[in-house]
C-alpha cells in the first residue's frame, strides 16, 4: 500500500468541471459513448456512472505508421482477417494495408468507429486514396449493412472493415469475398 499511495500522491484529481470541458470540446459522444477528435485518428471514449453522470475519459491514440505493414505485403495479394486483442495494432495495420493497397486497387472502408479514416466527411490522408462508406451513428444501419453497400454500389476491388464481430457481419464478409472483392479486416480474439 505504501507504494501505491505514493504514487497517488503525485497524481492530479479530475474533477467534474475538467470532464465536462473535455466533453464539449469533443462535442458530446454517440450511443457507444465515443467521440472521435476532430480532424485526427484519436478516440475519447466516456465513463459513466449508473446514474448518468460522467465519471471519466479514455482517450485511443490512433496512429499512422507508414511501412508497418511492409514484411507483411505479401499477404495482400488475397484476402486477410487479422486476429488480436484490444490495443495490438490490428487498427494501425489495417490503415496502412488501405494506403498501400489504394495506391493500384479501388479500397472501400468500412468502419463502425471511423477508427481506421477518421470521423471527417473526407478521410484522413493516412489511409491514402481509399474511400469509405461510413456506418450509421444513429443505429439506422449497422456495419453489416455498410459493408455490402460498399459491395453492391462503390465497385470496389478490396473492403477494408475494422472489427467483424457478429455472424451477420461474418456473413457479409463471406458474401464480398464469394462476389471476388478481396477483403482485408480485423476482428478480436487470440492468433
Amino acid at each position: 500500500n505504501v507504494y501505491v499511495d505514493e504514487q497517488l500522491e503525485d497524481l492530479t484529481l479530475v474533477d467534474a468541471r475538467f470532464l465536462t470541458r473535455m466533453a464539449n470540446k469533443l462535442d458530446g459522444f454517440d450511443q457507444q459513448n465515443r467521440a472521435i477528435i476532430p480532424d485526427s485518428l484519436h478516440r475519447a471514449s466516456a465513463l459513466f456512472l449508473r446514474s448518468g453522470k460522467m465519471a471519466g475519459i479514455t482517450l485511443r491514440y490512433g496512429r499512422h505508421l507508414p511501412g508497418c505493414m511492409a514484411p507483411l505485403a505479401d499477404l495482400l495479394s488475397g484476402s486477410v482477417l487479422f486476429i488480436g486483442g484490444p490495443g495490438v495494432g490490428k487498427t494501425t495495420l489495417l490503415r496502412e494495408c488501405a494506403a498501400q493497397i489504394s495506391k493500384t486497387l479501388r479500397v472501400m472502408i468500412v468502419d463502425g468507429s471511423n477508427e481506421i479514416a477518421g470521423d471527417c466527411p473526407t478521410p484522413h490522408r493516412a489511409v491514402g486514396a481509399s474511400r469509405r462508406v461510413m456506418v450509421g451513428g444513429d443505429g439506422s444501419r449497422g456495419q453489416k449493412d455498410a459493408m455490402l453497400e460498399a459491395l453492391q454500389n462503390h465497385t470496389p476491388q478490396v473492403i477494408v472493415v475494422d472489427e467483424i464481430s457478429n455472424a451477420e457481419e461474418a456473413a457479409a464478409a463471406r458474401t464480398i469475398t464469394r462476389r471476388g472483392v478481396r477483403l482485408v479486416a480485423t476482428c478480436h480474439g487470440r492468433g
